[in-house]
């Protein structure tokens, strides 16, 4: 946002999810530009300087680019199990992992669990790209890379809707509100001593069914949680996602959530505010309020 001078925290957000913040590809937005015009020159340009960019940094790092390439768009089309993606790529599963490690030790993709389970051992371990640019790329970029060659980037980006980058940016929504939750704890500022922040997702017993939590932090000594909803949506059922984030206190195995927060593209409705404003342990907190400061 201090790169980018003069944006909104609502745009300078759309850019952070797009871009990245290395510094270096930050230089090369031109603010005073919109999203998609930035997005035409810089990505959808065969001259663009993030066109080439991590499949650049693929063939410089590796013996094998194709292969990696082939990991890294298969994540980033949603196979983020070691399963789905040797089935997407073919390869081997039993050869995936020193590929996968490879890809962790550049800090293009991480390995994440649930809270409280081994990153080692977890059969539940999800792959994601942990670097926004990257992600941005193999996601919509790199399906249109012939296209673009040939000139008509411009009429890709046109015709990228709007629902699949509101879609996307939700996905960093969540990176976003997690990266907040870390400051927070950091200044000491959130209503638990949170010493860590992550995310949990398995079976729910009351639902019979795989459920989630978007962020949390973590009291270790007071085994206590704070647990948050992440909502990148112009409006949404606000009581229903109250009562459903009040149902998973008890989720996590040896802990129990005493705080929660609702995390939101814009501020939630009067009437949800006056309902819950005699509770201490909600919290309501804006995309805009994440970047006061």
């Amino acid at each position: 946002a201090k790169m980018l001078s003069g944006l909104s925290a609502q745009e300078a957000f759309r850019f952070y999810g797009c871009f990245g913040g290395v510094p270096y590809y930050l230089q090369q937005v031109n603010p005073r530009e919109s999203l998609r015009e930035n997005l035409a020159r810089l990505y959808f340009d065969p001259m663009g300087f993030l066109f080439e960019e991590p499949y650049g940094l693929l063939r410089q790092e590796f013996q094998e680019p194709a292969l990696y390439n082939s990991i890294l768009r298969a994540i980033a089309a949603g196979a983020n199990r070691a399963k789905e993606i040797a089935d997407r790529t073919g390869i081997v599963q039993t050869s995936l992992p020193r590929y996968l490690k490879a890809l962790e030790n550049v800090g293009i993709i991480e390995k994440a669990v649930p809270f409280g389970e081994n990153v080692e051992t977890s059969k539940r371990g999800i792959y994601r790209l942990s670097e926004p640019c990257y992600m941005f790329w193999f996601r919509f970029v790199m399906p249109f890379t012939s296209d673009i060659e040939q000139g008509l980037g411009q009429a890709v980006v046109n015709a990228l809707p709007e629902e699949q980058i509101n879609e996307y940016l939700g996905h960093r929504f969540e990176a976003l509100c997690a990266e907040w939750l870390a400051d927070q704890a950091r200044e000491g500022a959130l209503p638990i001593a949170a010493t860590a922040v992550s995310s949990w997702w398995g079976t729910n017993p009351a639902k019979r069914a795989q459920d989630d939590i978007d962020v949390l932090a973590v009291d270790r000594v007071a085994k206590q949680l704070l647990i948050g909803e992440c909502k990148y949506r112009e409006s949404f059922d606000e009581t229903a996602e109250i009562e459903d984030l009040e149902s998973k206190r008890g989720l996590v195995k040896d802990y129990v959530a005493t705080n929660f927060m609702l995390f939101t593209k814009h501020e939630v409705s009067v009437a949800t505010r006056e309902k819950m404003a005699e509770r201490a342990d909600w919290h309501f907190v804006t995309l805009d309020e994440m970047y006061e400061g």
